[in-house]
């Protein structure tokens, strides 16, 4: 039946592929409908934006993840209509995120609200990540021995490392010094926070994106507001968001690349965005 429905929509199998992706897609953009300053600049963010890759090109082959994702998307935005607080339908939300991937359950400390010394926390978990490279042969025979190896794989290039954890530790960092207290509470800077930390401690490992993506859904919303919430001068905004939108225009086209260089089982079969 699936074949069938595939030849009536298309006769190209890309195409089933987007439109079944793009299913999981409508909670995210009604989330960024509702609370993004800027739709069109998260909609750049949604094509552009992650740490070894990005968000668009993973749901592609991560559409059970990403229908978990969904579910979150839905689950943030009744918190938000209750004014941040859980309530039974933010709870059947997460459940049924849960119920999609268990991996959701990672989520699950944003929605608490505590203040710490976030700088801190970048800084000590950047030093502790960069540090812990040495020592990962170790971390992998110990998945290898509970038969999760296969998501310790490490990707022993530095430079690679730390492409992947400074600009996100940048942006989190300005971010965070630059916003005033009362936004800084919200969940999309919760989520920022676990994000970095993340990032931080586990860049080296392979498929560190899949589960760092949890937190890099909401910076869709957070990325446009931020830049309005900053206190500081309009040309060093100016300057801040060109750099962000040069860097990951030219990530995008580099991962872009990368991919097509793949001839069999590439995870995203395209040379742009929709083709």
């Amino acid at each position: 039946q699936t074949g069938k429905f595939k030849q009536a929509l298309s006769h190209n199998e890309n195409f089933y592929l987007f439109v079944t992706a793009l299913i999981t897609f409508c909670p995210i953009y009604w989330y960024i409908g509702k609370y993004s300053s800027c739709k069109v600049m998260s909609l750049f963010v949604f094509l552009t934006f992650g740490t070894a890759t990005m968000m668009y090109f993973m749901s592609f082959y991560l559409m059970r993840q990403y229908l978990s994702i969904a579910f979150l998307s839905l689950a943030i935005v009744f918190y938000k209509k209750n004014n941040e607080k859980i309530n039974k339908n933010v709870v059947l939300l997460y459940c049924i995120a849960l119920s999609m991937h268990i991996a959701s359950l990672i989520f699950l400390p944003v929605f608490y609200k505590y203040k710490k010394n976030v700088i801190l926390l970048f800084v000590i978990t950047f030093v502790i990540g960069s540090i812990t490279t040495h020592y990962f042969s170790d971390f992998y025979a110990l998945g290898a021995l509970i038969g999760k190896g296969q998501y310790l794989q490490n990707n022993a290039e530095r430079f690679y490392q730390y492409m992947m954890t400074l600009p996100l530790f940048a942006l989190g960092t300005m971010f965070v010094l630059f916003t005033d207290e009362g936004h800084l509470k919200l969940i999309e800077y919760r989520s920022l926070y676990f994000a970095v930390v993340f990032n931080n401690l586990f860049s080296i490992v392979d498929y560190s994106d899949r589960t760092i993506v949890y937190f890099l859904f909401p910076l869709l919303v957070l990325i446009p507001n931020a830049f309005n919430y900053m206190k500081i001068k309009i040309l060093y905004k100016v300057i801040a968001f060109a750099v962000f939108v040069a860097y990951y225009s030219y990530k995008y086209y580099s991962v872009l690349n990368l991919y097509s260089e793949f001839q069999n089982d590439s995870p995203v079969p395209y040379r742009s965005c929709l083709y």
